[in-house]
């Protein structure tokens, strides 16, 4: 859950500008972040990331790795 918080904390870090889109990376956790057939990400991660980035006026794409890729995806930024 820790590395998980990390994740989610550091992709909202790189918000700095307005009116942009967003890369949101994560990992599937059950219930936060979860991809549906259509690809869709759902759950209550991707839900407060959208609340978020409506009320900074900002777009966001959220994508799902495996955990290890994520992780290594933020560290290379």
């Amino acid at each position: 859950m820790r590395f998980l918080s990390v994740i989610i904390i550091s992709g909202f870090l790189s918000f700095s500008s307005m009116g942009r889109t967003y890369e949101f990376i994560g990992s599937y956790f059950p219930e936060i972040l979860e991809a549906q057939s259509n690809g869709k990400v759902i759950g209550l991660g991707a839900d407060l990331t959208h609340r978020i980035a409506r009320e900074m006026d900002v777009d966001i794409n959220i994508t799902l790795y495996p955990l290890k890729r994520a992780h290594l995806i933020m560290q290379r930024g």
